[in-house]
Parts: structure tokens; sequence; C-alpha cells
């Protein structure tokens, strides 16, 4: 049966899934078909506004059937692309709120429907995703409302290689290479015993081997449960879809001795291939546990859209950018180049910024490599320059406008495809002699009326305008065989035939009047259509020009330095003080859009980007970014020791002043820096002596 049949209203506007669940003690196998032929109608309310759902519980129908319609209608895809290394990525959708009537309105009748969908097609990222979504007043979160054994079917469902518990706390950090969850640890007790055993409703448990007391058999030993402390061991959990950068975290560590005063600490990584969870559908498992943060500088500017507004907030960006450059200062030094910098690479530990995923870090001199990412230098782009391909379209944009023209100035016997079909108009050097009528053309002599239309001359007489070839012949025959004719006679004829020709040059006119407008119409169609189908062509070759000429992100052919990094630099630096301004190259949404806004940075932007930093930030500021932005590499600042000795990090913080919401720079009495207070004790000296 065609899907067209399923969604087919009836007079009152009921699907037929409507009318299924409103009957009673309905087959559930009618039901499970008509919601597998067109899944999608569990999302679409009745009428009276009860979305299926709603139907199904009130109706107690069987959880399978339940199950069915909360899939059909959540609020995301569950499930991941068979074969890829990532966790599975969040793909939001339209939906009507059948999740929150489960899981919240329906408090814990329902737990055993929750669980069952979410082991057998949730992720680890998707059920986090779940339980953060909010409800229908848009405020809400799931894991907060639900009922207690719920909150604790969620736990059991984040369990993550027997020690681990995910937390809802807030969504993981998801890339195209690492994944990184905020976690409890629970001790390595239970990773060693591999328990997978029933757990306490009360949550997480961690196990003891001791016979003396209350026991429960597990995989042959004797262990006990105990309540988990819930801030035990808060950790980042971080899962790696490459084997590469995995092993990597820990032997660049080793191998260019990184202090873990300037990177995340590392407290325990597991390598597992035949690790069974949908979340890995390869079957391979690579993780590694990571000291707690209290939050990366991306989640940071996202969670308050409102904080470079906020007082202080520049002198919090000056100690920032003076941990984060320190940090990279220590990787520098030890050889290495990050590469991947962005803002989520830097994380605040206490009152202290750290870096974070040195594993990605390439051996300064080897050749760069990784994905395309929003903080790559222009230089990594290989194909045409910024001005190369704006000349290039402009010049596409001329020769078609060229083309147009000549096309427009063609006659219409030379466009392509001719107009061999049309007759061709003809000049006309005798038009006493000649008359073109449509397609015929004869002469009068060949109707028969020799010079007529011609001035009479004196003295000539009217008969004298017949004589002509066949007309003559044929009066002079009429005058010898009928003498008897007067000449009023033939003058009564003669003007008959006037007449008659009179009305058939009419009648010829009109229709070659009618024609050559036809003619003419037809013409212009085809010579227009000629036309826009060579404008069509044209526009085809340049748009195939323009995408085959798009810059190609190639780092392979550059050799790691810390260029690369400070370009990295500079680019959150900005972004932390003017946002995600559309002068900035990472602003865009889309590789492709950001690789064209990247490939066309030059110094007009820099210089655009310097004034905005400058009005938020002051002319040091601006400086600094002008320094680590700049196009060509050869003319940016060299080391990030340079920047780190640099007057912006020396001097007093500069703050807007705010004064009827205009921003007027005052400053701060904040001394940042020795160099600052001794500077000051200089000058008050040389007043004292003055």
């Amino acid at each position: 049966m065609e899907v067209s049949a399923y969604t087919k209203e009836n007079e009152q506007r009921y699907l037929p899934l409507h009318l299924a669940l409103m009957t009673k003690q309905i087959n559930p196998l009618v039901v499970l078909s008509m919601l597998k032929a067109a899944p999608f109608t569990a999302g679409v309310p009745t009428p009276r506004g009860d979305m299926p759902i709603h139907l199904a519980t009130k109706a107690q129908l069987k959880p399978e059937i339940i199950k069915t319609i909360l899939a059909a209608d959540l609020p995301i895809e569950l499930g991941s692309n068979k074969g890829n290394a990532s966790m599975g990525v969040i793909v939001h959708r339209e939906h009507g709120n059948s999740w929150w009537h489960v899981a919240v309105d329906m408090r814990s009748k329902y737990i055993d429907v929750v669980t069952s969908l979410l082991t057998d097609y949730a992720t680890y990222v998707q059920v986090v995703a779940l339980a953060r979504s909010v409800g229908p007043d848009k405020k809400t979160v799931t894991i907060d409302a639900v009922s207690p054994p719920l909150k604790d079917a969620f736990r059991n469902l984040l369990r993550f290689y027997y020690r681990y518990e995910i937390s809802t706390l807030k969504m993981p950090i998801c890339s195209n290479e690492t994944q990184s969850f905020p976690a409890f640890d629970h001790g390595e007790d239970l990773e060693k015993l591999k328990v997978t055993g029933p757990w306490l409703k009360s949550g997480f448990t961690k196990i003891k081997e001791n016979p003396l007391q209350t026991i429960a058999t597990e995989q042959g030993r004797e262990i006990m449960y105990v309540p988990w402390v819930p801030d035990e061991m808060e950790i980042t959990l971080r899962c790696y879809a490459f084997e590469e950068h995995f092993k990597a975290e820990k032997t660049l560590r080793e191998k260019h001795n990184i202090s873990s005063e300037y990177v995340e600490s590392l407290i325990s990584y597991h390598n597992d291939s035949n690790y069974v969870n949908i979340s890995f559908s390869t079957g391979k498992m690579l993780c590694i546990s990571f000291e707690r943060n209290d939050g990366t500088l991306g989640e940071l500017l996202i969670s308050n859209a409102n904080i470079r507004s906020e007082a202080g907030w520049l002198l919090s960006c000056q100690s920032m950018l003076n941990d984060m450059a320190r940090s990279l200062s220590h990787l520098h030094e030890n050889g290495l180049v990050h590469g991947c910098l962005d803002t989520n690479t830097f994380a605040k530990f206490g009152d202290k910024w750290k870096m974070l995923e040195v594993g990605k870090s390439t051996a300064m001199g080897s050749a760069m490599g990784g994905y395309v990412h929003k903080y790559v230098p222009p230089e990594s782009l290989s194909g045409v320059t910024a001005n190369t391909h704006t000349a290039a379209l402009s010049s596409q944009k001329r020769t078609s406008s060229r083309s147009n023209t000549r096309v427009g100035r063609k006659s219409t016997s030379s466009i392509k495809g001719g107009l061999g079909n049309f007759p061709p108009l003809h000049n006309l050097k005798d038009k006493s002699e000649k008359k073109k009528y449509g397609v015929f053309s004869f002469g009068l002599k060949d109707l028969g009326l020799g010079n007529f239309g011609a001035k009479k001359g004196k003295g000539k007489s009217d008969s004298s305008l017949l004589s002509g070839n066949s007309m003559d012949s044929s009066i002079a025959s009429m005058k010898k065989s009928e003498s008897n004719v007067t000449d009023e006679v033939s003058a009564r004829v003669i003007a008959m035939q006037e007449d008659e020709i009179a009305r058939l040059r009419k009648a010829l006119e009109e229709k070659e009047l009618i024609y050559r407008r036809q003619l003419a119409e037809e013409r212009a169609t085809y010579k227009r259509l000629e036309v826009e189908r060579q404008r069509e062509i044209q526009n085809k070759v340049a748009t195939k020009k323009s995408k085959t000429s798009l810059p190609r992100y190639a780092p392979e052919k550059l050799m790691a330095s810390a260029l690369w990094d400070l370009w990295s630099y500079g680019t959150i630096m900005a972004e932390i003080m003017i946002g995600k301004s559309p002068l900035l190259p990472c602003s865009a949404d889309k590789d492709e859009e950001f690789l064209m806004k990247l490939s066309k940075f030059d110094d007009v932007q820099l210089a655009a980007i310097c004034e905005e930093v400058k009005e938020v930030a002051g002319p040091l500021a601006a400086d600094l970014v002008g320094r680590l932005l700049n196009p060509k590499p050869q003319q940016r600042i060299s080391s990030i020791d340079k920047v780190l000795q640099h007057r912006y990090f020396h001097e007093e913080v500069i703050e807007p002043k705010k004064i009827n919401g205009r921003g007027r720079a005052s400053k701060v009495t904040v001394t940042v820096s020795k160099y600052a207070t001794n500077k000051r004790n200089r000058r008050s000296l040389s007043r004292k002596k003055h």
C-alpha cells in the first residue's frame, strides 16, 4: 500500500493512525504497520491537538507500540553510521514533545520503554542530549524533571567501561577526531573485575572484596555493593576516532617532557578492540581520562553572550591570554606545534588556564596535517590567491558580457543554427516594375495591365493604357471580333478590372503585413532564445571555473613552525574581544565559506579588525592582534616569547567607561606586572626631581 493511503485525512481531518489509536482493542500489528509505512505521522496531532503518543498512553497500548511511536517523534535522530569511528552526532528534528510526555508526564510508568529504546539505538552523546533536552516551556531540562527511578536508569545507561559514569550536567564537546565528556571515575576495582551485573537503584556503586560482609555473587567473586559518592573523582573522559592521536597523547608527553603545569594531566588510558556498544560501531574503543576542567573557553563564550560587556572582562582576558601564551611557549620550547588550536583547546583549571589535546601536536620541521578547522592560517591553503580569484571572477563576468553583446549584434543568419528556413527579404530595385506580396513576386505586365499607373500624356486616349503583352492582345482580339462594342462598354470593363486589381492589391498588402509581423516575431524570439542559450552556456562555464578554482586546504605543503600557532592564537584573541565578527574568517558557518573568506583575507580586513579591537580593548591589544594576524607569514610576529614581551601584557588594563551607552576608555587602576609597577615608580621619581 502506498504511503499516501496512511496520510489521507477523513472528513473530520483525522489520519488513519489517529483512528486506529482511538479504536478499542485494536490489533497492535495494524498500528505497527502504519508506523512502519509512515513513521512521520507519529508527530502529527489530531484536530483536537492530541498527539499520537497521548492517545496510545491513554488507551494503555502495548509497550512495543509506545516505543515505536516514541522513536518516531524524538527531538533528535538516534543511531550512528556503521563503520564510523566517532561516537555519534546530534541531528535535531521537529517533534511534538512525545519524549517529554513519556519521560516526565508519565513518571516511571514507561521506564522500561525508555531504557530499551536508548539501549538499542542511542549513543552516549545522544543519551546525554535527550537528558539535556528542554520541555514544552523551552526552559526545564528533562533530567531535572524526571522521577528518581528514571534518573537512576539514565546513570546506568551512561555507564562506560565498567568504572566510569558520563555526566548529564553539560553536553559533551564533539569534533571529527575526539569527543570529550564530563564524567565520574568510581575506581579501577570495577574495571579489574569487569562488573556488568545488576546495580543498585541509587546509582553507581563501588566494589570491595570482603567475604565477612553481606555479599552478592558476581562472576564467581564475592563482592559487596556500597553507595557511590558523586564527587568522589571528577574527570574528563576523551574518546578518540584515530589510534595515532590516542597513542600520541601519551608518547608526546613522555618524549618531549610536557609538564602538567601547562597542559591537562593524564590519569589513565584504555584501549579495547572488542568493546560492544552502539557508540563504537567499529568495535574499537580508544579512551583517556584527564583531570576535570571547569570549562573550556568556547563553553565560557557561548554560555554568556553578554560576557564582553561585563566589568572586569578585559582584565580577565589579559590574564587568560597570558596563561594561554605561556602554555603555548612551553609546547614550542619542547619542539612541538599544536596545529589545532581553537577556543575548545584551552580550559580553566581552578584559577589557571591550560592547554588540551596536545596529542594532535606536530614536531617542528615535520609536515603539517589534520582536518581543516576555523583557526588555520592563510598559508595553509593551496590554489588561487585572494586577488587572483577575484580577478578571475571579474574576467569571467567581462568575457560573458562581451560575448553576450556580440551575440546580440550578430545577424540572424550568422547565429548558430541559422535561419535558413525563413525566406530572405529582397530589396526592390524597381517598385513600378515589380511588386512583392508574401512569397509571390510578379510584375504588372504579368497581370495584363502594362503601364497602369503611369501619368497620362496629352492627346493620348484611355485605350493606350491597355497596351501590353497578354492583355493588349486580348483587347485587340475583342475589338476585331466585336467591332460593335462602344467606347462606353470598354471604359466600364476597364473600371471593373481596376477595381478588381485594387482589391487584390489591398488583400495582398494586408497578407504581406501580417506575414512580415509574424516573420519579425519569429526571428526576434529565435534570436532571444539563442542569446539566452549562449548566456547560459557561458554562465555554466564561469560557474565551473569558479568551483574548480576554490582554495584547497593543503597543510602538507608546510613545515610545522610557530607561525601556524601564532595565527590561531591571534584569531582566538580577536574573537575573545570582538566576538564572531564577520571580518574574522572563523565566523563562517561552513567550511567552503571559511576557505573563501580565508583566501580573501588581506591587509584591509586586518586593519578593520584592528579598529574594532582598538575600540573595545585599546591600542595595545589592537597592535598585538595586527602583528599576529598578518596575512603574510614572513611579516607575522615570529615567536610566542615575543608575544609575551609585548606591551599589552605589561601595561595597565583599559576598561571601557560606559556613559549613556557610549564606550570611552578609562584606566582601571590594576597593575598586571612588575614592569608596570616599576614604570609608574620611575615616573613618580622623575616628577619629584622636577
